[in-house]
């Protein structure tokens, strides 16, 4: 495997270039950072900074014309934790877009509908988002892979 091999790549990697390209395109992204780290208070005592209260956030924000998607990014053995498979059922229950992508071009095409305002095409219905998990596009339980 080489560096630019996709399976040799760590999702932060792969997060750097999914940000790269997508603002390259024209779309305002957000890397969400999530997890606790620790910062040294001047040598007398360590404080615990988190950025997020939400619990399995996104990676990924992608924004444009009013419109955003939120993208996970896996490894292509990553799998989702319970926490964002729960983010990922309140970003739909709440009519918005979100995607698990691997690699550049499933984040692209997840991002589609902002680049060229189809976003409509892509809007919930009452059974569900019709953007599903790994870029399937299709109504839950009759998914359609592009």
């Amino acid at each position: 495997m080489t560096k630019n091999d996709p399976l040799a790549q760590d999702e932060h990697g792969i997060q750097l270039d999914i940000l790269r390209i997508l603002r390259l395109k024209g779309l305002y992204c957000i890397r969400v950072n999530q997890g606790a780290f620790v910062l040294n208070n001047k040598g007398r005592s360590r404080m615990y900074f988190k950025p997020t209260d939400v619990k399995g956030v996104s990676d990924i924000i992608a924004f444009k014309n009013g419109k955003a998607v939120f993208l996970e990014v896996k490894t292509a053995k990553g799998e989702q934790t319970q926490n964002q498979k729960d983010f990922q059922s309140d970003v739909e229950r709440a009519g918005m877009l979100y995607a698990i992508v691997r690699n550049v071009e499933e984040a692209v095409d997840a991002c589609d509908c902002l680049l060229d305002d189809r976003a409509s095409l892509f809007m919930p219905s009452k059974t569900g988002p019709i953007l599903t998990v790994d870029g399937a596009v299709g109504r839950p339980g009759r998914r359609k892979h592009k």
